[in-house]
């Protein structure tokens, strides 16, 4: 960036001085002329759009590099496939690449959810793991199991906003639906049994603000498709009070 009172006062030599100096394309070379409203204007969206096209271009260059160490499989750790998933759909948003950050966030939570590994039967049946079983974790069963949580409520939100960001309220509350099914038999240990329902109680609620707060409008139910005939989706949830309604009647 270089500072004028006067367009004059630059000469072109001093320019290209400046440009061969810095290494610099001279698109990325921006002058100031203060005493010129219009003119600074200018300049002023020069460099907004200058900065624009270079953040872009590096967030799609990173999205690019980690998104080689998915495909590639790289890594054997779940954390890290998850990680790296969540990685490239943030870069994706910030890119506003709408589509390619539901893929991966979607990958991460579905990648969360299918690895069945011991804890799952412990917490489900009752089973008891062998210590073998949990060598990998490094962590007690509670604290798996919440962090296990945390990270499939972070990456339920961000699918859930893209969704109904896309105007796809259908197929958001029917994520919700199998959000809420996969996790709610997932209770975890009795002396900590209100951890999970405050956590299932904070996923309607969450998922209720979101509907409410969504710029979509919901068309009538005689207009929607609401599920199949072996999974039916009723009007009621489409409407953010009957979610506030279930966490009041039930949690």
């Amino acid at each position: 960036m270089m500072r004028s009172f006067d367009a004059d006062d630059i000469s072109e030599d001093r320019m290209i001085a400046l440009r061969k100096r810095a290494e610099l394309d001279s698109k990325y070379l921006i002058t100031f002329i203060q005493n010129d409203a219009s003119e600074l204007k200018q300049s002023l969206n020069r460099l907004a759009s200058t900065f624009a096209e270079l953040a872009n271009t590096y967030y799609r260059d990173e999205g690019r590099r980690i998104k080689t160490r998915v495909e590639k499989k790289n890594t054997n750790s779940v954390e890290l496939n998850i990680r790296y998933c969540f990685k490239v759909a943030v870069y994706a948003e910030f890119r506003r690449d709408w589509a390619e950050a539901l893929r991966f966030y979607e990958d991460a939570y579905h990648t969360l959810r299918e690895r069945d590994p011991p804890w799952l039967a412990w917490f489900l049946c009752g089973q008891e793991a062998s210590k073998d079983d949990w060598d990998d974790n490094k962590l007690p069963a509670t604290q798996r199991l919440v962090e296990i949580k945390t990270v499939a409520e972070q990456l339920h939100f961000k699918i859930s906003t893209l969704l109904l960001h896309g105007g796809k309220v259908i197929e958001a509350v029917k994520w919700f639906r199998q959000h809420n099914a996969s996790y709610r038999k997932l209770v975890g240990a009795p002396e900590v049994m209100f951890l999970h329902w405050e956590w299932m109680s904070r996923q309607f609620l969450v998922f209720s603000e979101l509907l409410e707060t969504s710029s979509v409008t919901i068309q009538s139910s005689s207009s929607l498709v609401l599920g199949t005939a072996d999974n039916p989706l009723t009007e009621w949830e489409l409407i953010p009070a009957y979610h506030y309604q279930v966490v009041f009647f039930n949690f």
